[in-house]
């Protein structure tokens, strides 16, 4: 029989964006009475609960802020097999639950994320991202990961109920001012500490509107640094050390500091001549948010 699914969708705010996402999760290849879309609204102060309410979904409401409670919410919610995320700002592919719940069929497979792509990328800074894989989630499997183990992006990604029974919920205390910081990467290193592992369908492929703005790429790399700092924190003992240094984002940022200049002179391209300053403002970004991480949590992530 085929497998059941609940869809969670956590959205702050994303009038701009929910429609779109709805409208692709009503054109899945899938049979519709083995789906639910569970939409959690995380506060929002706009129209986003109005507008969830024109689509066949299930509206709850997680008063508490931050990603990591709201997809809390949503597997509290959920009545399928197996829960699948995506983010608000997301749109799918028409097999996408087709691709990623046939991972499921095997009793083995436990988790399970799909490809994220970029959104129709126009800007200089939605490009770079796509150039640097910043959200690419066979970067994020990879094994030779300088801290941490691999995780799976939960922009595409998909768990049997009784995962979260097993080790537990997405850590709400890494929400932190309403932003989460490392909540899925957390999540994925107990589940493969729990003796589980992680699973990734390549043709299941989710589409991401990433940031245009070059401030929008800042706050996105600070939130990294910052959540890098937080996870050590929360696992230095695990990882048997009292400090991760890492000098790689403070190398590259001088030397894109140093190709700035080299890039208006031989090129003319804009993009290739904006490469070096969004390799700075990225690991500048990365840098900022470590070391404030290191200060709120206090560890030393440097």
């Amino acid at each position: 029989m085929t497998l059941s699914a609940s869809v969670v969708v956590p959205a702050y705010n994303a009038e701009s964006t929910l429609p779109d996402c709805l409208e692709s999760l009503g054109q899945l290849v899938y049979p519709r009475d083995r789906y639910e879309v569970i939409v959690v609204d995380n506060g929002s102060t706009d129209r986003t609960p109005e507008l969830a309410k024109a689509y066949p979904v299930k509206l709850v409401t997680e008063s508490r802020q931050g990603a990591a409670s709201a997809r809390n919410r949503g597997v509290r919610e959920a009545g399928g097999e197996v829960i699948a995320f995506i983010d608000s700002d997301c749109v799918v592919d028409p097999h996408w639950l087709q691709k990623l719940m046939s991972r499921f069929e095997s009793p083995d497979v436990n988790v399970c994320g799909g490809r994220v792509e970029a959104w129709h990328p126009t800007s200089i800074v939605e490009r770079y991202i796509v150039l640097r894989r910043i959200l690419d989630q066979e970067k994020m499997l990879e094994s030779s990961r300088a801290f941490g183990l691999p995780f799976i992006v939960t922009a595409n990604a998909a768990f049997r109920k009784h995962v979260f029974d097993k080790v537990g919920y997405f850590d709400k205390t890494l929400d932190v001012a309403g932003v989460a910081h490392g909540e899925d990467a957390d999540l994925c290193w107990r589940i493969q500490w729990a003796g589980l592992s992680l699973d990734y369908e390549p043709d299941a492929i989710v589409y991401h509107r990433h940031g245009k703005t070059i401030r929008r790429l800042f706050n996105q790399c600070f939130r990294y640094g910052f959540g890098n700092a937080a996870l050590f924190a929360r696992h230095r003992a695990r990882f048997g050390k009292w400090c991760l240094i890492d000098l790689h984002p403070y190398i590259w940022a001088l030397k894109a500091l140093l190709k700035i200049p080299y890039a208006y002179v031989v090129t003319r391209d804009r993009f290739e001549r904006a490469v070096p300053v969004c390799d700075l403002v990225s690991n500048l970004g990365l840098i900022t948010g470590k070391i404030y991480g290191s200060w709120r949590w206090r560890t030393l992530v440097v």
